[in-house]
Formats: C-alpha cells, structure tokens, sequence
C-alpha cells in the first residue's frame, strides 16, 4: 500500500511511484493509460527551464482534487495560494498542499500530510520548504522535514529530518546537478510551460528527503473531461528516475510513469493527473477550483505551439 501513497503524492511531485509498462493515448471523456514510452529519455533536454521568473500563481488561489483506483474515493488533495510575505529579507508567497487519506483508505493506511514552500516572488525558486508526514497503523509516526533551499547554490542542499517517536533529527546533503526544486515549486513551472509538441525539460525535484530526475515532454493537446467541464488541454508526458545521496540515478528504483493534463487557457488550471502504479492507475481530478483575488504573480513561457 505504500506504492499507492506516495503515488497521490508523487504524481503532484512528478515523480509518481508506479510500474514500468503502459502505453500513449489520447484522452476523451475516460481517462487514458499514462504514457510510459522511456527511449525519448535524454540527459539533456530539449527545451531547458526559464531563466528565473515569477511564479505563475495569485494570492488565494485554490485547488481541490479527488484520488481513485479501480473507481474507489482514496484520497483528497488540496493546494492552496497564500498571502505575500518576507523570508530572509526576499518577498516570498506561501504555497500549501495537504493530503488526506479517505475513511476507507485509512482503515488500511492512513495519510495526513501537509507540505508547505516559500516561494521567491521575483524568481520563482524556493526559499524553504517543510513537509508534515503522518504514517499509518502499522508505522506510526510523525515526520517533519526541513529545506533550507539557499544551500542550494554550491550543488548540494541540506535536509533536516525530524522523528516524532525519538526526537531525533538527521541532516543529509543531497547532491544535485539540475536547479534544484521542491515539487510544488516545478508544479507551478509546469502551469507556466507552453511549448509545442515534443518539447521537453528536466529539472531535479525534491520531495520531503528524496530527490528526483524529472523529465516532462509535451504529449499533445486534447479535450479533457473533468467535473469542471470539458476543456480543452495540454498533455505533458512525465518519467522521473530516484537520486542517490550523491546526485546519480538510482538504477534500483525503476522509473515512474505519469500524465498531468493543464488547461489550455490564460488560467492554466491542472486538471487531471494519472499516474502508473503496482496496484492500477491512480487518477486524480479536480473537483474544485477558486482563482484568488488580484494580479497573478508569473506568465507563460516556453514559446508558440502548433496545434492541429
């Protein structure tokens, strides 16, 4: 069951924990299997990630998602855009996520965490980060990790981690060779990111203490069928691969599969992720969505995109 937790969790992170097999789709109202095609998979990108900009987020934006397998309700996800604040003399906006397992879910494993990022108005990179994790019946405990992201700079970050059961706390360097992220933050970059078909990106994203080799490809655009209507949308491909402590791709691990489809408007709304895992697909949809008040803080970038 922990393949399906961190699954709800991952596929927001773009790194959903899941199976090596599937095949490319297109979508229509039924959600299709997630593209799993790994020969594209490049070191070097296609197209690299923007210069720092602001993030592509408005104070008070809201976004609520429902988690299923097999049909089942397994889990909510809620993201949600705070006021602007000041970290370390930077302007910063806070961006909050939580998951809550469903009643049925939580009977075999319970999930409440909350993940919360301090993001830098002007460049959109993260300040800090501290996740909240809670485990299930048979591992009890609470975790809280701590990034100070303005370690970043020298190729390596530190992650403190904290044990609710013993107190202790464990700081481990994580090397990187990408422009380090936190998973909310390239959530924001992947709202922002319009580009043709075929286009591709790879970024290093941290989620709580692991970090991840993120490579997205823009799949297509298509209309997507969600509680918010039919809408039409753009499809980026995901395949993200486990680092080690030392910054290298852990071979072990496998790679995970996903597909997240984004509004193909000025909004830019995620509205749809699916994510390949040992159990079956976990989908997660929007069910809700609340634009905040003001001017949005980023733009689009990436360039035009022939449609056909």
């Amino acid at each position: 069951m922990s393949a399906v937790r961190y699954s709800i969790v991952m596929v927001v992170a773009l790194a959903a924990c899941g199976s090596k097999q599937g095949a490319s789709t297109t979508t229509t109202a039924k959600p299709p299997d997630v593209a799993s095609d790994t020969t594209g998979w490049k070191d070097a990108p296609i197209e690299t990630r923007p210069q720092p900009q602001p993030p592509f987020v408005t104070p008070g934006e809201r976004m609520t998602f429902n988690a299923s397998i097999h049909g089942l309700d397994i889990a909510t996800f809620g993201i949600a855009v705070g006021d602007l604040t000041d970290v370390g003399g930077k302007p910063a906006v806070v961006v909050q996520a939580g998951v809550q397992s469903s009643k049925m879910l939580s009977i075999l494993k319970k999930i409440d965490d909350t993940f919360t990022t301090w993001i830098d108005v002007k460049t959109g990179r993260p300040l800090l980060f501290k996740g909240h994790e809670l485990g299930g019946l048979d591992d009890p405990i609470i975790e809280d990790t701590d990034v100070d992201f303005s370690t970043a700079g020298s190729g390596t970050v530190k992650v403190a981690l904290t044990r609710a059961d013993s107190g202790s706390v464990t700081e481990v360097q994580e090397k990187t060779k990408e422009d380090l992220l936190d998973f909310q933050t390239f959530f924001l970059e992947l709202r922002s990111w319009d580009a043709p078909v075929g286009a591709q990106l790879t970024a290093d994203v941290l989620r709580s203490r692991y970090m991840w080799r993120t490579q997205l490809t823009v799949g297509g655009y298509e209309n997507v069928v969600t509680q918010l209507g039919s809408l039409p949308a753009v499809r980026y491909d995901g395949v993200s691969r486990r680092l080690s402590r030392q910054g290298e791709i852990d071979m072990s691990q496998g790679d995970r599969h996903y597909s997240i489809w984004v509004s193909d408007d000025a909004d830019r709304v995620p509205l749809l992720m699916v994510a390949k895992t040992d159990y079956g697909d976990v989908k997660m949809e929007i069910i809700d969505y609340a634009a905040g008040q003001g001017a949005r803080l980023g733009t689009t970038w990436g360039g035009g995109k022939a449609k056909p």
